[in-house]
């Protein structure tokens, strides 16, 4: 509880505490979740869900979502947290370049720069933004970003599915990033210096992401997907959509056309491999790259259909694979401990990189402005937190004050029982007393036996007072414990009417060294309330050239 309120979770790219964390992505009518748990020095992913919305008319899909979302939770036994991504269709991309760095002044400046690109008003963004590079320069570095900006209404009718399901994300990621974390921390992938593609074919739309150098740089949607295809092969082939789409997932995909279905197949593909062909020439184009393109992922639902890389690698003249997301297990920092198969470890390749984001994207999130609202279950470990600490200072203290008290006593009783041999030392050698314990007793005893002795010496003691008393009387006075004083000259001389002047000159210093006057008073009301010295005069004080007071005190002997 503590450690959440007072520790970052983490510093840099290490991970101060350890937290088990369930991800979700809803990808058109299926919701895919990813359990892990990350350590400080691993992450184990300890399950993967994978659930289909029931089919039902638009009206019903959020509320069918919220369920499905609800029924993967419901196997969970326990999480810290909940992260989400939503898909980059309901978002825009836009790349920039900043003077500087530093995150929290790029978010300060962002919307101020993106706000001219955007076809909608600025005040109905949501923006956040990933630094793909750093730039150096000879005296400063800058950077260059991708900024994710969605519009509020679709942000607020994705977390109204979850909301419906109990759940209040913790952050809020985008699916290419997702997939871009991912291919971060898969150590063969991250070091292609090469220009690669992201190829991802969805069921209405097929996204495709530029990476130049390892630095995504560019992403488009082509309106063409899996449904398209599927309906354009149903019709031609005069076949039912389920049919056609059962085979063209199971059969191997044929470079050679030997049937009816093959070449349906084959032309549906070229032609959308043929909008993929443009759209990476403008891709090429507008960056001006010096080299082409040296390879293509394939993934989604893409890296599903048999055959595909090697068809699509013939077709665009590219090398296409399938992107293998288990590579990311040749990280040490990665651990698979999930029970059942997985034949494709892909078809989670976004709940795995939201739940598991790679140290350059671990500040970005959606979640801001309006949306970011303190979680109550927070500011109720915060207060539970507070009430744990009030209770630990009061019980140290407690604790401490105890152990003083036994400390001064265990001293007090020391010094009382050395008084107390002092005293004893006085009374004569067969006093009763000198078998009594009790200090009070002992003191009183004393006390008696001395006024005995004053009484008894009192008649042949002379009228005059000593020079020794008046020094001890003065020194009682002038209190060195209490006063910074420098006496510089006492004289004591007989006057007429047998009387005794006595006048002392120092100098006075306040021990914070400043307002001396005002600390001065204290030692004119000594010399005032003196039992056996009276002033002849007003006491002489003065500012001297040494920060302090220089004073002349003119005294006489008090009349018995």
């Amino acid at each position: 509880m503590l450690t959440d309120i007072f520790l970052p979770e983490k510093i840099g790219a290490k991970r101060i505490l350890s937290k088990k964390i369930i991800s979700f992505s809803i990808e058109d009518n299926i919701v895919k979740a990813a359990l892990v748990y990350a350590k400080r020095s691993k992450i184990i992913i300890e399950n993967l869900f994978e659930k289909t919305i029931e089919s039902s008319n638009k009206n019903e899909y959020s509320q069918n979502a919220s369920k499905t979302i609800k029924s993967i939770l419901d196997q969970v036994k326990k999480y810290d947290q909940v992260k989400i991504s939503i898909p980059s269709s309901m978002t825009t991309f836009k790349e920039l370049t900043m003077p500087f760095t530093n995150k929290d002044k790029i978010r300060m400046i962002l919307d101020y720069e993106i706000e001219p690109m955007l076809p909608f008003p600025i005040e109905d963004a949501i923006s956040d933004f990933i630094i793909t590079k750093q730039i150096k320069h000879k005296k400063t570095t800058s950077a260059q970003i991708l900024a994710c900006i969605i519009r509020k209404q679709d942000l607020q009718n994705i977390l109204d599915i979850y909301y419906a399901a109990g759940i209040k994300p913790s952050s809020i990621s985008v699916d290419l990033f997702s997939i871009y974390s991912i291919y971060q921390q898969i150590p063969e992938y991250n070091k292609l210096t090469s220009s690669t593609v992201f190829l991802d074919l969805g069921q209405t739309s097929t996204q495709i992401a530029f990476l130049d150098n390892g630095q995504l740089r560019i992403t488009r949607f082509i309106p063409n997907g899996i449904e398209k295809i599927v309906r354009n092969i149903s019709s031609e082939l005069n076949q039912t959509i389920e049919n056609v789409k059962n085979a063209l997932f199971t059969q191997e995909l044929r470079t050679f056309q030997q049937n009816d279905f093959d070449k349906s197949v084959q032309k549906q593909l070229m032609e959308l491999f043929n909008e993929i062909q443009f759209t990476l020439n403008s891709f090429s184009s507008k960056l001006n790259l010096q080299t082409g393109i040296n390879k293509i992922f394939l993934m989604g639902q893409t890296s599903q259909i048999k055959g595909l890389a090697r068809f699509a690698s013939n077709l665009l003249q590219i090398p296409c694979e399938n992107f293998k997301t288990d590579k990311i297990f040749t990280n040490n920092l990665f651990k698979n401990k999930v029970k059942k198969i997985i034949t494709n470890w892909t078809n989670y390749i976004v709940p795995l990189g939201t739940a598991a984001p790679s140290s350059q994207q671990i500040d970005f999130d959606l979640q801001r402005k309006e949306f970011a609202i303190p979680d109550m279950i927070l500011l109720k470990k915060q207060i539970g937190a507070a009430i744990i600490i009030g209770i630990f200072i009061f019980a140290t203290i407690a604790f401490d004050g105890y152990r003083q008290i036994n400390k001064l006593l265990l001293t007090s009783k020391k010094l009382e029982t050395a008084q107390i041999t002092r005293l004893k030392s006085i009374l004569p050698k067969n006093s009763p007393t000198l078998k009594k314990t009790n200090f009070r007793t002992v003191l009183k005893e004393t006390e008696k036996f001395v006024n005995e002795k004053t009484e008894m010496w009192a008649p042949l003691a002379r009228q005059k007072v000593k020079p020794l008393e008046i020094l001890q009387e003065l020194t009682r006075i002038i209190d060195k414990r209490r006063f910074e004083v420098t006496i510089e000259q006492i004289s004591i001389e007989d006057i007429e009417n047998d009387s005794v002047k006595v006048e002392v000159d120092g100098f006075f210093k306040s021990k914070t060294g400043t307002k001396h006057f005002e600390a001065f008073r204290e030692l004119e009301k000594r010399f005032d309330e003196s039992g056996t010295l009276k002033l002849i005069e007003e006491i002489d004080a003065r500012p001297s050239e040494d920060e302090g007071i220089k004073f002349n005190v003119k005294l006489k002997i008090k009349e018995v």
